[in-house]
């Protein structure tokens, strides 16, 4: 299905947009139509795809976000390259038969400090000395390069960057897709109640949508990261996830484990915030389990069940914390990622909310629908590609960004000069 051309008049631009998250289970490329109008929200999805990590790939990238791993810059740089390449393949594939005219890239996050201090230089000192300041720092590989000499198309990449600059956390960025998603899927009875949709990858974050328009969202710990490692070796690598939560729910957790999980430092802070393996490497859920044992060797199957619990509980955790009991209305959370297909996760995170009257459902659709929860980043990135090409930023409130925050790298492709005759037609408004 190809994007129309209308002659004479202002057209529309089809942006892929490229999620690779933080469970190194492949990537996700959702093709978006934005039309000529002004709303942010005027777009149609022409496709869904989804492409596995080879597997050597993937157990590199893993191996790298180990806590204390070492690696050179060339290590680095070519495993940035790397998986630049596998996406510029995988994209070519995914975009066969749609007129893209840009690919906007996630890539794949290796770091992300949120709340990173770093030394510069004191313009007050007279001895040229150094001062200490709060400058969060992120890491996201998948060269933009590749990408674009692979493809041949204008590339967006780099999304976090600017935002943490501007003093945010580089994170939630999809808030504002929800909210925008929110607006056109639900009705104005159900936005009056308060909605929240939760995303459940590697990591999980939460997007509250007041019904006064106000966006509150933080990232709540871990989503699918540790649940994934111990379905691995549950299955002795035959999986690569807990498929719809069947061996968490063979399985009873280890509660002990959980409530020391749950006195982690994270879950304490209050929002803006955001975090990744860095705060919750594996090694944290490993000797948790290891140290309530009182054993080193671990079952594995309570392992996956107790990680199911442990994501669960700090969900429902956050909503407790930080909306339910400040007051706010909260009627429905709508699950969207990965984990929005674990049933024995989605029962765990009911039984937890259902005591505040709030119903838990998870999106679900056919490949194609908007509703598909699989795809939901991707289709925000995109959104963020299209707004990048304006200048428009994504971030806000909930990322506690202080101004204005640079939205995106762009790598000029072999039809960059198309693309700008495109854009220099098209109005595309900020976001309310």
């Amino acid at each position: 299905m190809r994007a129309r051309r209308t002659e004479g008049k202002k057209q529309s631009l089809v942006v892929a947009g490229v999620m690779t998250g933080t469970s190194c289970d492949g990537l996700d490329l959702s093709i978006l139509d934005f039309s000529p109008s002004a709303s942010i929200s005027s777009w149609s999805i022409l496709h869904n795809a989804s492409y596995g990590y080879p597997d050597a790939l993937r157990r590199d990238v893993l191996k790298i976000q180990k806590s204390g791993t070492r690696v050179s810059i060339r290590e680095l740089l070519e495993l940035d390259r790397r998986v630049g390449l596998w996406l510029g393949d995988a994209i070519n594939r995914g975009i066969k038969g749609h007129a893209v005219d840009a690919i906007a890239i996630h890539g794949q996050t290796i770091a992300h400090h949120p709340d990173a201090r770093v030394q510069v230089p004191d313009s007050d000192s007279k001895k040229g000395g150094l001062k200490e300041i709060v400058s969060g720092l992120t890491l996201q590989i998948a060269s933009p390069e590749a990408v674009a000499v692979a493809t041949r198309k204008t590339v967006i990449s780099h999304f976090r960057d600017g935002d943490l600059a501007a003093g945010g956390q580089g994170a939630p960025l999809v808030p504002l897709f929800h909210r925008e998603w929110a607006k056109r899927h639900l009705s104005r009875s159900e936005l009056r109640k308060g909605v929240a949709i939760h995303n459940i990858g590697g990591i999980s974050n939460l997007s509250y949508l007041h019904p006064k328009g106000s966006i509150l969202a933080f990232d709540t710990g871990p989503g699918n990261a540790w649940m994934d490692w111990a379905a691995a070796r549950a299955s002795r690598g035959k999986q690569t996830f807990d498929r719809n939560g069947d061996i968490a729910a063979s399985a009873k957790p280890r509660l002990e484990t959980v409530r020391l999980l749950m006195k982690h430092r994270f879950l304490k802070q209050t929002p803006p915030k955001s975090t990744g393996r860095d705060d919750f490497p594996i090694s944290l859920f490993e000797s948790a389990l290891k140290r309530e044992a009182g054993r080193t060797e671990i079952d594995f199957r309570t392992a996956v069940s107790t990680a199911t619990e442990f994501t669960a509980a700090s969900i429902v955790d956050a909503y407790q914390k930080h909306i339910i009991e400040s007051g706010a209305p909260l009627k429905k959370v709508l699950l969207c990622g990965g984990g929005a297909l674990n049933l024995e996760l989605l029962r765990r995170i009911q039984d937890g909310l259902e005591r505040y009257g709030v119903e838990v459902v998870s999106m679900n659709s056919s490949d194609q629908d908007e509703w598909n929860p699989q795809y939901i980043e991707a289709q925000a990135f995109a959104l963020f590609g299209r707004m990048a090409l304006s200048g428009l930023p994504y971030g806000g409130a909930w990322t506690g960004v202080k101004g204005f925050g640079p939205p995106a790298r762009i790598t000029p492709g072999e039809n960059f000069s198309s693309l700008l005759r495109k854009l220099a037609g098209s109005t595309i408004g900020r976001a309310k």
